[in-house]
C-alpha cells in the first residue's frame, strides 16, 4: 500500500481519484492548496504526489499553484517523492509553453493532460511507484 497525496482544486475530481486509488489499496489524502500540500507532505511522507498545475479559488487562479509545489518538493532532493503533474491547459497559439512543460524541466516525473481516464491514472501511479519502492 502506497501513500498518495493529491493536490487538486476540483474537489469532485480529487474525491473520484481518491476512491479509485483507495480501491487499489493505496492510502490517499487530498488538498486544494500548496500550503496544505506541504503540511501533508511533511506529516504523511507520501510515496507519490499528484499535482494539479493550475490551482484556483473559485474562478481565480492562485499565484501558488502546482509549479510552486513541484519546486518546493524538488528542494527535498532524494527525499522528494515521485511527482505526477496534471493539467487541463494545453499548448495553443497564445500559450507557447504549458505549466506541465515547465514542471518537466524542473524534474516532474510524469505529465498527463486532463481529461485522464481511470486506466491512464492507474498506469501512471503504478509506474511512478516503481521509481521509489514503497516500504511494507
Amino acid at each position: 500500500m502506497a501513500k498518495v497525496l493529491i493536490l487538486e482544486d476540483n474537489l469532485e475530481l480529487a474525491l473520484y481519484w481518491q476512491r479509485l486509488l483507495e480501491a487499489q489499496n493505496h492510502g490517499v489524502q487530498c488538498c486544494d492548496t500548496v500550503a496544505a500540500a506541504l503540511t501533508l507532505t511533511e506529516k504523511m511522507q507520501p510515496d507519490l504526489v499528484i499535482v494539479d498545475m493550475l490551482i484556483k479559488s473559485g474562478d481565480t487562479p492562485l499565484p501558488q499553484g502546482g509549479l510552486t509545489l513541484v519546486g518546493k518538493l524538488k528542494l527535498l532532493g532524494t527525499s522528494c517523492p515521485p511527482l505526477l503533474g496534471v493539467s487541463g491547459m494545453k499548448r495553443s497559439n497564445y500559450l507557447k509553453s504549458t505549466a506541465l512543460e515547465v514542471a518537466e524541466k524542473m524534474g516532474l516525473d510524469l505529465a498527463l493532460y486532463k481529461p485522464i481516464s481511470e486506466e491512464q491514472l492507474l498506469k501512471a501511479v503504478s509506474y511512478l511507484l516503481t521509481l521509489k519502492p514503497v516500504p511494507n
